[in-house]
């Protein structure tokens, strides 16, 4: 039978759809073929995460070895804004960033911030005196726009496939959870070598140094990470922004960001999670080193509970993100992780009472385990919202928004990691020292307050969050 004109072009349209799908599946991204850019993003959120964290550690110590008078239980308002100046510097600087990455490009808001970084690290672990330290914190934090510029880069080298920016958004922002519980490993274990390690090859090489300047060496640390995130970025992060639309972005604003209720929403969840978090990691040092209420600890042995914790963390964070996701799908992720993370820090202080009747610096293995699997816990689920409510986000607005997202994002994020710190420094400092309270109840007050910052993260996601997913 001879093919008629009809059949004809119906088997070449749909031999031509067939073509144009096989070029698709062959021209189609996937995770490994973005392996590298991931990687120099992945250096530029544990860069942010150590710079940010790192300090939490031996913050209260450099405000006592800055300030004379000053002991563990009165330095938790200073070091809570000592940590503050870092987002302060951060929001008043987040606008600029932006429009440099709008006008001149993504790349160079990484390397700027990258080299500003090097040298302010440098300023704050030299500081002689706590004007010095805050006014180099704050710079330190002025200097450093990576993270709306990585969540705009994630989105865009995906180039408008949401399944693969799930993946990258994880792989990425899942560092994050690294940097948070590394960084104050690495901090408390290089802070004051010459208390802590007074017989290792630095303290003996080293003295006059590391006297003078005792928190020198985890900025060090610091500088070495930037300088790695300025060489993979130049390496191998190619410009994403668009060139055949000049600064789309551009017309797109924040406040039109907030206008649209599934966007405003999802942030706000991830500004509240952000303070919860950032309170938490200010408290627990806090009451770690606490000799009335607290655990009467060390920089050395403040490190050893974080390094448990990242180490269940690591086994835990990837397996846990991918069943969940599998399984609950995004909203019902959301609503698991928002439940069992900053509500959960409310047991933290159950240790003190565990480890009762040990003397200072000392720490019973059951003590040790239990927080382990607090702190892990909280971080892991943490990790996992912080995740998934990005993504939330940023699938609530089409591809030419989604750098005004990153920005909105930052900005109140920034804010709100400000704030997070500060009130706790206040409200432990306050508690502990105020005599108004027995250290045994006066160390639940802060912990209290991250328990009510969570269970009302948890509220608004179960309550709020639901009119925008159909799952």
């Amino acid at each position: 039978m001879e093919p008629t004109e009809e059949n004809t072009l119906e088997d070449g349209l749909l031999e031509n759809d067939f073509q144009n799908s096989e070029i698709e599946q062959k021209t189609k991204k996937t995770i490994s073929d973005l392996k590298l850019p991931i990687l120099a993003l992945c250096f530029g959120v544990l860069t942010q995460g150590y710079l940010l964290i790192s300090c939490f550690p031996y913050i209260a110590f450099m405000c006592i070895h800055l300030i004379p008078g000053l002991d563990e239980q009165n330095a938790g308002s200073y070091a809570g804004i000592m940590s503050t100046m870092f987002m302060l510097g951060r929001t008043l600087s987040s606008y600029m960033w932006n429009n440099i990455a709008d006008k001149s490009g993504r790349l160079r808001v990484f390397y700027w911030s990258y080299i500003l970084s090097i040298i302010f690290s440098f300023v704050f672990g030299m500081s002689t005196n706590i004007t010095m330290a805050l006014v180099a914190r704050f710079f330190l934090g002025a200097s450093n726009g990576l993270v709306a510029v990585v969540k705009t880069v994630c989105t865009e080298i995906a180039e408008g496939d949401r399944e693969l920016e799930g993946k990258v958004m994880n792989y990425v922002f899942g560092t994050r959870g690294w940097g948070f519980l590394l960084s104050p490993i690495v901090g408390g274990y290089l802070s004051d070598p010459l208390k802590q390690f007074p017989d290792s090859y630095l303290s003996r090489s080293f003295p006059k140094i590391l006297s003078n300047f005792p928190y020198l060496l985890p900025n060090v640390v610091g500088a070495l990470l930037c300088l790695i995130g300025l060489v993979t970025t130049y390496f191998f992060v190619k410009e994403t922004k668009p060139a055949q639309i000049p600064d789309i972005s551009t017309e797109v604003t924040m406040k039109d960001i907030w206008k649209k209720p599934n966007t405003r929403d999802h942030l706000i969840a991830f500004w509240l999670l952000v303070f919860s978090s950032l309170a938490y990691d200010e408290a627990i040092p806090l009451f770690f080193i606490s000799t009335k209420g607290g655990l009467s600890l060390e920089e050395k042995n403040v490190s050893n509970i974080l390094a448990g914790a990242a180490f269940f963390y690591a086994f835990l964070q990837y397996v846990l993100y991918y069943k969940l996701r599998r399984s609950l799908g995004l909203y019902g992720t959301m609503k698991l992780s928002c439940l069992l993370g900053a509500p959960l820090a409310v047991l933290t202080p159950i240790s003190a009472i565990i480890n009762e009747g040990e003397p200072h610096n000392k720490l019973r293995f059951d003590t040790w385990l239990f927080l382990i699997l607090v702190l892990g816990t909280v971080r892991i689920f943490a990790g996992v919202f912080f995740a998934t409510s990005s993504l939330g986000a940023n699938k609530s607005v089409g591809p030419e928004e989604i750098a005004a997202v990153s920005r909105t994002s930052v900005l109140g994020g920034s804010i709100a990691q400000a704030l997070g710190p500060l009130g706790a420094g206040f409200l432990t400092s306050y508690a502990l020292s105020s005599g108004e309270f027995a250290p045994g109840v006066a160390i639940y007050i802060t912990f209290s307050a991250v328990f009510v910052c969570g269970s009302t993260l948890a509220v608004f996601t179960w309550i709020q969050l639901r009119k925008h997913h159909t799952e």
